[in-house]
């Protein structure tokens, strides 16, 4: 018997072979979201982070003239046109995320990032819908002005402001069986053999296994039964991708002073 994570408030009765779990599966599911923007003078891509997925919708390039004026043509006038065309770029990126944006389910924040001023000027235009000025939550500084290294470094800066995303979690409990392998205090264990003994004699805080990996309902089964946590990661981040590769999904931290 287990108790759901939110209280079901519809009655079904249905006369079937199998037991219908859709409500229970569908509260499983990741709801926080948020919502990406990395923008500059020249391109700009827009994604969302939604549990451990980082989704690219789209990514745009502009025609803005570099900052130097042609043979010709005076100063004012060629900074004129290139604001304007600044401006256009703009307005074709915003009109973008007032159509896309709208549109996810549970969009609990929008963060924006960038080099230099673009990421202000861009938050600042009065064509982005009113139902998400609200939502925007911070702009940070970025080395990039898109790409998705832009959008992954967007992520990172943006993290702890990032409530419930399972992604941020990951990273960090990764990051601490890292710290501990680092220092040698001996909390980090690896190692099928390693793992498998210390789940056994229940010496095991925390069992850290990648998705879809061999023997992990095993593990599972003997963490459980010795009341050890199991955490689940995926491998979409650097950090979760790494423990696949490097220690074959299977790690865990002592219980000792963790």
């Amino acid at each position: 018997m287990i108790e759901p994570l939110e209280k079901i408030n519809t009655f079904i009765y249905r006369c079937d072979n199998h037991f219908l779990v859709t409500p229970l599966e569908d509260m499983l599911k990741e709801k926080v979201t948020y919502g990406l923007v990395v923008i500059g003078r020249k391109r700009a891509t827009i994604g969302y982070i939604r549990g451990t997925q980082i989704q690219i919708l789209k990514e745009f390039s502009s025609d803005v003239h570099s900052k130097q004026s042609a043979g010709g043509q005076s100063q004012k006038r060629f900074e004129r046109l290139m604001q304007e065309g600044e401006k256009r770029f703009y307005r074709k990126v915003i009109k973008y995320i007032n159509q896309e944006f709208l549109q996810i389910e549970n969009l609990t924040g929008i963060f924006v990032g960038g080099a230099g001023n673009s990421k202000k000027k861009f938050i600042q235009d009065k064509y982005i819908d009113y139902r998400l000025k609200p939502l925007i939550q911070d702009t940070i500084d970025l080395p990039y002005d898109g790409g998705y290294e832009g959008i992954r470094e967007l992520i990172k800066k943006s993290s702890n402001l990032m409530v419930g995303i399972r992604y941020n979690l990951e990273k960090k409990l990764v990051q601490k069986f890292l710290k501990e392998l680092a220092k040698d205090s001996g909390l980090a264990i690896y190692g099928y053999k390693e793992v498998k003994k210390a789940v056994i004699h229940n010496k095991v805080k925390i069992l850290i296994l990648s998705e879809g990996v061999e023997n992990s309902k095993y593990f599972i089964s003997i963490a459980n039964k010795n009341g050890i946590q199991v955490e689940i990661i995926s491998k979409e981040t650097e950090e979760g991708e790494m423990i696949y590769k490097s220690f074959g999904g299977i790690v865990a931290l002592d219980r000792h002073n963790v």
